[in-house]
Protein backbone atom coordinates (compact mmCIF):
# COMPACT_ATOMS: atom_id res chain seq x y z
CA UNK A 1 0.00 0.00 0.00
CA UNK A 2 1.47 3.28 -0.98
CA UNK A 3 0.36 6.50 0.81
CA UNK A 4 1.32 9.65 -1.00
CA UNK A 5 -0.76 12.52 0.36
CA UNK A 6 -2.38 12.70 3.64
CA UNK A 7 -1.65 10.65 6.92
CA UNK A 8 -3.34 8.76 9.02
CA UNK A 9 -4.51 10.40 11.94
CA UNK A 10 -5.39 8.37 15.43
CA UNK A 11 -7.84 10.40 17.61
CA UNK A 12 -9.82 8.92 21.19
CA UNK A 13 -8.75 5.65 21.11
CA UNK A 14 -8.64 4.39 24.45
CA UNK A 15 -8.86 0.18 24.41
CA UNK A 16 -8.57 -0.41 20.57
CA UNK A 17 -4.76 -1.02 19.56
CA UNK A 18 -4.43 -0.12 16.19
CA UNK A 19 -1.69 -1.69 14.01
CA UNK A 20 -0.51 -0.33 10.44
CA UNK A 21 2.23 -2.68 8.61
CA UNK A 22 3.63 -3.41 5.29
CA UNK A 23 2.85 0.33 4.04
CA UNK A 24 5.10 2.56 1.97
CA UNK A 25 4.72 6.14 3.18
CA UNK A 26 5.51 9.03 0.73
CA UNK A 27 5.64 12.35 2.08
CA UNK A 28 6.09 14.07 5.75
CA UNK A 29 3.05 13.93 8.48
CA UNK A 30 2.09 10.81 7.19
CA UNK A 31 1.33 9.48 10.60
CA UNK A 32 -0.04 11.64 13.71
CA UNK A 33 -0.82 9.67 16.96
CA UNK A 34 -3.32 11.56 19.65
CA UNK A 35 -5.33 8.62 21.28
CA UNK A 36 -4.52 7.13 24.49
CA UNK A 37 -4.40 3.26 23.31
CA UNK A 38 -1.02 1.56 21.65
CA UNK A 39 -0.68 2.24 18.39
CA UNK A 40 1.44 -0.05 16.34
CA UNK A 41 3.31 0.75 13.32
CA UNK A 42 5.57 -2.10 12.12
CA UNK A 43 7.47 -3.64 8.67
CA UNK A 44 6.54 0.17 6.53
CA UNK A 45 8.58 2.26 5.18
CA UNK A 46 9.15 6.23 4.82
CA UNK A 47 10.33 8.67 2.20
CA UNK A 48 9.67 11.57 1.12
CA UNK A 49 9.45 12.43 -2.83
CA UNK A 50 12.59 13.36 -4.67
CA UNK A 51 13.47 17.06 -4.05
CA UNK A 52 10.48 18.07 -2.03
CA UNK A 53 11.49 19.54 1.27
CA UNK A 54 9.34 18.42 4.10
CA UNK A 55 9.36 20.95 7.48
CA UNK A 56 6.93 17.87 8.96
CA UNK A 57 8.01 14.99 11.08
CA UNK A 58 7.10 11.17 9.65
CA UNK A 59 5.50 10.19 12.63
CA UNK A 60 4.01 12.79 15.50
CA UNK A 61 2.81 11.15 18.90
CA UNK A 62 0.71 13.71 20.51
CA UNK A 63 -0.20 11.14 23.27
CA UNK A 64 -0.99 7.58 24.40
CA UNK A 65 1.87 5.21 23.45
CA UNK A 66 3.91 4.55 20.42
CA UNK A 67 5.47 1.47 19.01
CA UNK A 68 7.57 1.42 15.62
CA UNK A 69 9.44 -2.18 14.83
CA UNK A 70 11.74 -3.16 11.57
CA UNK A 71 10.83 0.38 9.67
CA UNK A 72 13.03 1.77 7.24
CA UNK A 73 13.20 5.85 7.32
CA UNK A 74 15.26 7.23 4.00
CA UNK A 75 16.89 5.84 1.18
CA UNK A 76 20.00 6.34 -0.40
CA UNK A 77 19.49 9.36 -1.55
CA UNK A 78 19.54 12.36 1.32
CA UNK A 79 15.94 13.37 2.38
CA UNK A 80 15.72 16.87 3.02
CA UNK A 81 13.52 16.74 6.11
CA UNK A 82 13.99 20.28 7.87
CA UNK A 83 12.22 18.50 10.73
CA UNK A 84 12.86 15.35 12.96
CA UNK A 85 11.62 12.30 11.66
CA UNK A 86 9.81 11.33 15.01
CA UNK A 87 8.33 13.88 17.31
CA UNK A 88 7.01 12.85 20.54
CA UNK A 89 5.69 14.89 22.41
CA UNK A 90 4.08 15.71 26.12
CA UNK A 91 1.29 13.64 26.64
CA UNK A 92 3.09 10.13 24.80
CA UNK A 93 3.76 7.79 28.31
CA UNK A 94 5.52 5.85 26.30
CA UNK A 95 7.86 5.05 23.17
CA UNK A 96 9.23 1.52 21.52
CA UNK A 97 11.25 1.76 18.64
CA UNK A 98 13.21 -1.35 17.64
CA UNK A 99 15.00 -3.33 14.79
CA UNK A 100 14.53 0.18 12.21
CA UNK A 101 17.11 1.91 10.04
CA UNK A 102 17.60 5.92 9.77
CA UNK A 103 19.94 6.28 6.95
CA UNK A 104 21.07 9.33 5.05
CA UNK A 105 18.41 11.57 6.58
CA UNK A 106 19.57 15.92 7.14
CA UNK A 107 17.52 17.22 9.80
CA UNK A 108 17.68 20.77 9.30
CA UNK A 109 15.78 21.78 12.43
CA UNK A 110 14.97 25.31 12.54
CA UNK A 111 12.24 25.78 14.64
CA UNK A 112 12.55 27.46 17.97
CA UNK A 113 10.94 24.61 19.54
CA UNK A 114 13.88 21.78 18.68
CA UNK A 115 16.47 22.34 21.08
CA UNK A 116 18.87 20.21 19.58
CA UNK A 117 18.58 18.58 16.07
CA UNK A 118 18.11 14.73 15.53
CA UNK A 119 15.89 12.50 13.62
CA UNK A 120 13.82 11.14 16.78
CA UNK A 121 13.39 14.18 18.77
CA UNK A 122 11.57 13.40 22.20
CA UNK A 123 10.55 17.11 24.16
CA UNK A 124 8.66 18.10 26.95
CA UNK A 125 7.43 15.13 28.02
CA UNK A 126 7.14 14.61 32.00
CA UNK A 127 9.09 11.82 32.88
CA UNK A 128 8.58 10.14 29.76
CA UNK A 129 9.63 6.94 29.25
CA UNK A 130 12.15 6.27 26.15
CA UNK A 131 13.30 2.55 24.82
CA UNK A 132 15.08 2.45 22.10
CA UNK A 133 17.12 -0.80 20.29
CA UNK A 134 18.66 -1.87 17.48
CA UNK A 135 19.47 -0.38 14.26
CA UNK A 136 17.74 3.39 14.99
CA UNK A 137 19.51 6.33 14.74
CA UNK A 138 19.24 10.05 15.29
CA UNK A 139 17.95 10.22 19.12
CA UNK A 140 16.99 13.60 20.93
CA UNK A 141 16.22 13.07 24.99
CA UNK A 142 14.28 16.48 25.95
CA UNK A 143 14.81 17.98 29.48
CA UNK A 144 11.47 16.08 30.96
CA UNK A 145 12.69 12.47 29.28
CA UNK A 146 13.83 9.66 31.32
CA UNK A 147 16.28 8.10 28.84
CA UNK A 148 15.62 4.36 30.14
CA UNK A 149 17.54 2.65 27.02
CA UNK A 150 18.89 3.60 24.02
CA UNK A 151 21.71 0.47 23.22
CA UNK A 152 22.45 -1.28 20.17
CA UNK A 153 22.49 0.93 17.89
CA UNK A 154 23.97 1.57 14.57
CA UNK A 155 24.22 4.72 13.18
CA UNK A 156 25.03 6.06 9.63
CA UNK A 157 25.20 9.38 7.85
CA UNK A 158 22.82 11.04 9.62
CA UNK A 159 23.60 14.85 10.27
CA UNK A 160 22.05 18.17 10.71
CA UNK A 161 22.52 21.59 10.08
CA UNK A 162 20.33 23.39 13.07
CA UNK A 163 21.52 26.50 13.69
CA UNK A 164 21.41 25.54 17.49
CA UNK A 165 24.60 25.89 19.45
CA UNK A 166 24.31 22.09 20.77
CA UNK A 167 23.58 19.79 18.49
CA UNK A 168 24.24 15.76 17.73
CA UNK A 169 23.25 13.77 14.61
CA UNK A 170 23.19 10.27 16.27
CA UNK A 171 22.34 11.16 20.37
CA UNK A 172 21.62 13.89 22.36
CA UNK A 173 20.87 14.01 26.01
CA UNK A 174 19.18 17.32 27.14
CA UNK A 175 19.48 16.46 30.77
CA UNK A 176 22.86 14.63 32.17
CA UNK A 177 21.17 14.38 35.76
CA UNK A 178 17.93 12.00 33.94
CA UNK A 179 20.58 10.69 32.14
CA UNK A 180 22.87 9.80 35.52
CA UNK A 181 19.42 8.09 36.90
CA UNK A 182 19.26 5.65 34.20
CA UNK A 183 22.75 4.86 34.63
CA UNK A 184 24.61 6.87 32.96
CA UNK A 185 25.46 7.34 29.43
CA UNK A 186 27.87 3.81 29.53
CA UNK A 187 24.65 2.16 30.22
CA UNK A 188 22.05 4.32 28.32
CA UNK A 189 23.95 4.40 25.29
CA UNK A 190 25.88 0.73 25.69
CA UNK A 191 26.44 -1.02 22.16
CA UNK A 192 26.64 2.22 20.07
CA UNK A 193 28.32 1.71 16.78
CA UNK A 194 28.94 4.03 14.00
CA UNK A 195 28.94 2.30 10.62
CA UNK A 196 31.67 4.30 8.41
CA UNK A 197 30.33 4.22 4.73
CA UNK A 198 33.14 4.04 2.03
CA UNK A 199 33.98 7.34 0.89
CA UNK A 200 32.66 9.83 3.82
CA UNK A 201 34.80 11.55 6.52
CA UNK A 202 31.46 11.63 8.49
CA UNK A 203 31.66 10.49 11.44
CA UNK A 204 29.50 9.59 14.77
CA UNK A 205 28.32 12.31 17.46
CA UNK A 206 26.90 11.81 21.06
CA UNK A 207 26.66 14.46 23.33
CA UNK A 208 25.46 15.93 26.19
CA UNK A 209 23.74 19.65 26.96
CA UNK A 210 26.33 21.81 28.05
CA UNK A 211 29.41 19.17 27.58
CA UNK A 212 31.98 19.81 24.63
CA UNK A 213 32.89 16.34 24.50
CA UNK A 214 31.47 14.07 21.87
CA UNK A 215 31.23 10.24 23.05
CA UNK A 216 31.13 8.50 19.63
CA UNK A 217 34.30 7.55 19.21
CA UNK A 218 34.93 5.93 22.86
CA UNK A 219 31.36 4.45 22.99
CA UNK A 220 32.01 2.91 19.36
CA UNK A 221 35.31 1.87 20.47
CA UNK A 222 33.67 0.02 23.97
CA UNK A 223 30.85 -1.70 20.93
CA UNK A 224 33.55 -2.87 18.65
CA UNK A 225 37.01 -3.76 21.02
CA UNK A 226 36.04 -3.79 24.21
CA UNK A 227 39.04 -2.62 25.38
CA UNK A 228 42.11 -0.45 25.08
CA UNK A 229 40.02 2.26 24.87
CA UNK A 230 41.38 4.29 27.84
CA UNK A 231 39.31 6.31 30.39
CA UNK A 232 35.51 7.58 29.72
CA UNK A 233 36.27 10.71 28.16
CA UNK A 234 35.50 14.09 30.47
CA UNK A 235 31.84 14.56 31.37
CA UNK A 236 30.92 11.14 30.85
CA UNK A 237 30.90 10.02 34.23
CA UNK A 238 28.01 10.40 36.74
CA UNK A 239 28.27 13.35 38.83
CA UNK A 240 29.12 16.53 38.50
CA UNK A 241 30.53 17.63 35.32
CA UNK A 242 34.03 19.17 35.72
CA UNK A 243 34.41 22.40 34.69
CA UNK A 244 36.91 21.35 32.29
CA UNK A 245 34.70 20.20 30.03
CA UNK A 246 31.89 22.81 30.26
CA UNK A 247 30.80 24.60 27.24
CA UNK A 248 31.69 28.10 27.81
CA UNK A 249 28.87 30.35 28.55
CA UNK A 250 28.97 33.21 26.16
CA UNK A 251 26.25 35.31 28.12
CA UNK A 252 28.67 35.13 31.40
CA UNK A 253 31.32 36.53 28.75
CA UNK A 254 28.58 39.55 27.75
CA UNK A 255 28.09 39.97 31.40
CA UNK A 256 31.55 40.41 32.70
CA UNK A 257 32.55 43.05 30.12
CA UNK A 258 29.52 44.63 31.11
CA UNK A 259 30.90 45.29 34.08
CA UNK A 260 33.60 47.93 34.47
CA UNK A 261 34.29 46.75 37.85
CA UNK A 262 35.43 43.37 37.40
CA UNK A 263 38.95 42.53 37.88
CA UNK A 264 40.03 39.60 35.51
CA UNK A 265 43.59 38.24 34.71
CA UNK A 266 43.99 40.30 31.55
CA UNK A 267 41.79 44.12 32.03
CA UNK A 268 42.00 46.43 34.84
CA UNK A 269 38.26 48.34 35.97
CA UNK A 270 37.96 51.35 34.40
CA UNK A 271 38.10 53.26 38.13
CA UNK A 272 41.84 51.45 38.23
CA UNK A 273 42.82 53.04 35.57
CA UNK A 274 41.79 56.62 35.90
CA UNK A 275 42.97 56.49 39.49
CA UNK A 276 46.65 55.02 37.99
CA UNK A 277 46.45 58.21 35.61
CA UNK A 278 45.45 60.66 38.35
CA UNK A 279 48.08 59.71 40.56
CA UNK A 280 50.82 59.14 37.78
CA UNK A 281 49.54 62.94 37.51
CA UNK A 282 49.77 64.05 40.75
CA UNK A 283 53.12 62.57 41.64
CA UNK A 284 54.65 64.67 38.29
CA UNK A 285 53.13 68.07 39.34
CA UNK A 286 54.32 67.21 42.51
CA UNK A 287 57.89 66.61 40.98
CA UNK A 288 57.99 69.85 38.53
CA UNK A 289 57.01 71.98 41.67
CA UNK A 290 59.93 70.50 43.31
CA UNK A 291 62.18 70.98 40.45
CA UNK A 292 60.79 74.68 40.03
CA UNK A 293 61.44 75.27 44.01
CA UNK A 294 65.00 74.41 43.77
CA UNK A 295 65.60 75.85 40.54
CA UNK A 296 64.27 79.57 42.40
CA UNK A 297 66.39 78.76 45.57
CA UNK A 298 69.34 78.25 43.34
CA UNK A 299 68.88 81.24 41.34
CA UNK A 300 68.58 82.98 44.63
CA UNK A 301 71.58 82.09 46.05
CA UNK A 302 73.53 82.63 43.08
CA UNK A 303 72.05 86.36 43.00
CA UNK A 304 73.13 86.82 47.01
CA UNK A 305 76.47 85.78 45.75
CA UNK A 306 77.28 88.00 43.22
CA UNK A 307 75.70 90.79 45.05
CA UNK A 308 77.88 89.99 48.00
CA UNK A 309 81.22 89.41 46.05
CA UNK A 310 79.95 92.62 44.14
CA UNK A 311 80.12 94.83 47.13
CA UNK A 312 83.24 93.66 48.40
CA UNK A 313 85.14 95.08 45.50
CA UNK A 314 83.57 97.97 45.48
CA UNK A 315 84.45 98.13 49.24
CA UNK A 316 88.14 97.52 48.00
CA UNK A 317 87.96 99.54 45.01
CA UNK A 318 86.72 102.61 47.70
CA UNK A 319 89.94 102.15 49.95
CA UNK A 320 91.95 101.56 47.25
CA UNK A 321 91.00 105.15 45.89
CA UNK A 322 91.18 106.74 49.74
CA UNK A 323 94.85 105.57 50.11
CA UNK A 324 95.79 106.63 46.25
CA UNK A 325 94.23 110.13 47.29
CA UNK A 326 96.30 110.21 50.75
CA UNK A 327 99.35 109.58 49.23
CA UNK A 328 99.08 112.11 46.60
CA UNK A 329 97.87 114.45 49.21
CA UNK A 330 101.63 113.44 51.00
CA UNK A 331 103.32 114.50 48.08
CA UNK A 332 102.28 117.90 47.31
Amino acid sequence: MNVDSGFFVIQQSKKAQLTLSHIDFIGAGTVKQEGLALLLIEQCTFNLIDKVISHVPFISAIRGLLEINNCQFGSINESKLGSSVISCSSQCTYIIISNSNFNNLNSNLTNVNVKASGIVAIELGYKTSVELSKHTGGIYFGDNVIPISAQNNIFSLNSFTSQTDQSASDIFFASKELLDQSGGILNVASGYQYKQVSGSKQTGEVKIKDVSTNFAEYLNCITTKGTNCGDIPCGGKKGTIPDICLIKDSTADSSELADPDKIDDESFPIGAIIGIILGVLGVTAVFIIIIVVAVFISKKRKRVKLQGLYGQDMKAREMMNDSNWNEKIQDN
